[in-house]
């Protein structure tokens, strides 16, 4: 122990900055669940769905989803969330998993899902382009 706080008072800047950085990579990982969802991978998509009774929600607009999505993907487009909620009744206590292009819509559709109620909201990091990279399977119509 007396190492350790040797090593604080000789290298206090490194030490500084290794706590601030952190700090901040917990802040920013609590913030981003605390408003929205969980980052989920391409692995993690086939348990979430098939063990665990998710839903796999789509959020780029028909075109796009026409050219390749994720097979039991559901198509609503990030425009149209709002009357997607009110046509659709889903379990708010299953898992949701949002998809976009690159994942930054799906980040900002989970604060949208959990203020509707859902308590299990993931998204995918990386988006249909880090789905495509793990080369998994897309259908196309």
């Amino acid at each position: 122990m007396h190492d350790v706080i040797t090593f604080f008072m000789d290298h206090w800047l490194l030490a500084t900055t290794f706590i601030v950085v952190l700090l901040l990579l917990a802040g920013n990982e609590f913030f981003s669940q605390l408003i929205g969802g969980r980052k989920c991978v391409p692995s993690n998509v086939a348990y979430l769905t098939n063990k665990e009774g998710g839903t796999l929600i789509d959020l780029r607009n028909k075109t796009e989803y026409q050219q390749g999505y994720i097979a039991s993907a559901v198509n609503a487009p990030f425009a149209e969330l709002t009357a997607f909620f009110s046509k659709t009744k889903l379990a708010k206590d299953k898992p949701i998993i949002l998809v976009d292009a690159q994942g930054a819509q799906s980040q900002k559709a989970s604060a949208l899902f959990r203020k509707q109620g859902f308590t299990q909201v993931y998204f995918l990091a990386g988006g249909i382009a880090a789905w495509r990279q793990e080369s998994y399977p897309l259908v196309k119509k």
